[in-house]
């Protein structure tokens, strides 16, 4: 696993994210991949069950103008980066901006690298 592959993940995550698009998220996860939106919230188990929370969650979403990811480390197949997500030039927009943290466990597979398991931290500030 090296630094390209792995921003190619973050930046098709951010697409996904940016773009509402609950079938790209679908792709970048394994059929049995954990995801836990927060440290105490229940996983998400599995491709499906992270699609539908996406379909669900996006309905009711904030539009978000960009996403941004950087990685701090990489010690294969976990990879930490940080993330940033908010409305453009920090505009006061209603929306909010949102600063977080990664903990991406990778697998891969002849597409590439796919996600086994995604813990998230974050925190959101109105602007």
């Amino acid at each position: 696993m090296n630094t390209y592959e792995v921003q190619s993940w973050l930046d098709r995550f951010g697409a996904a994210w940016i773009g509402r698009d609950p079938e790209l998220i679908g792709e970048l996860f394994s059929d049995s991949a954990a995801y836990f939106e927060t440290p105490f919230s229940p996983p998400l188990l599995g491709k499906s069950a992270i699609r539908r929370y996406w379909e669900g969650s996006l309905a009711n979403a904030r539009l978000f103008a960009h996403f941004s990811a950087q990685i701090w480390a990489i010690t294969s197949p976990i990879v930490i980066a940080g993330w940033q997500a908010g409305a453009p030039s920090g505009r006061p927009t209603g929306q909010a901006a949102i600063d977080g943290v990664f903990r991406l466990g990778f697998s891969r597979h002849a597409s590439g690298l796919i996600c086994e398991s995604l813990d998230m931290w974050w925190h959101h500030q109105e602007i």
